[in-house]
């Protein structure tokens, strides 16, 4: 989830003293967010890990690191 997404969502949560929101306005609440899975060391696993947890609507970028930060 990105950072601004992350946000909003938090103003959704249950504070005392009202009541708690359905799933469906949860749902409004998410809706666009974005969801990055990053997975480092074993490949293969990481691709299945992220094909199952996506539905198969993974989309894969390969990054190559260009060294020491």
């Amino acid at each position: 989830m990105n950072f601004a997404a992350g946000r909003r969502a938090l103003r959704w949560l249950p504070r005392p003293g009202t009541r708690p929101l359905t799933r469906a306005a949860m749902e409004v609440a998410l809706r666009g967010a974005r969801k990055i899975l990053c997975v480092a060391e074993k490949n293969d696993a990481a691709k299945g890990i992220a094909d199952l947890l996506a539905g198969g609507r993974v989309r894969r970028a390969e990054l190559q690191s260009s060294g020491p930060l």
